[in-house]
């Protein structure tokens, strides 16, 4: 935040940071001296804003990344639930899903049903909660 001290002549830009920083006496005798209107906005600068294209891509990557080693864990030996059978995709992400229920309306019902003679009596059809 910046404070804008508007007196007659001049325009002071005092950066809030070290506007606190100043002794109190002093700060006073800046307001005393002048006749002026303060006037509190909001600036963005270095420090201020954190909302880049390089900080958004960054995250972007990064949950791409997780998401990505998400589907790869739940497809591995090492889940628990490796051993029952079913389609990877349908184990390891919901596309499968919004395919059949978006794209066909509402198909996936049959295509489990589809699952069921191919894979037998217990199948993933998806997965729920925490990898």
């Amino acid at each position: 935040m910046v404070y804008h001290f508007l007196p007659p002549s001049q325009i002071y830009n005092i950066n809030l940071s070290s506007f606190l920083g100043l002794a109190p006496e002093l700060v006073r005798q800046l307001l005393s001296t002048h006749t002026c209107l303060a006037i509190m906005t909001l600036q963005t600068g270095p420090g201020l804003s954190n909302f880049t294209a390089g900080n958004v891509l960054l995250v972007a990557g990064l949950w791409l990344t997780y998401q990505l080693f998400k589907a790869l864990y739940n497809i591995s030996p090492l889940h628990p639930l490796s051993h029952i059978p079913g389609p990877k995709l349908a184990s390891a992400t919901y596309l499968p899903e919004f395919y059949y229920d978006v794209v066909k309306f509402g198909c996936y019902t049959k295509e489990i049903r589809k699952m069921h003679e191919r894979y037998g009596e217990h199948i993933i059809v998806l997965r729920f909660g925490k990898a």
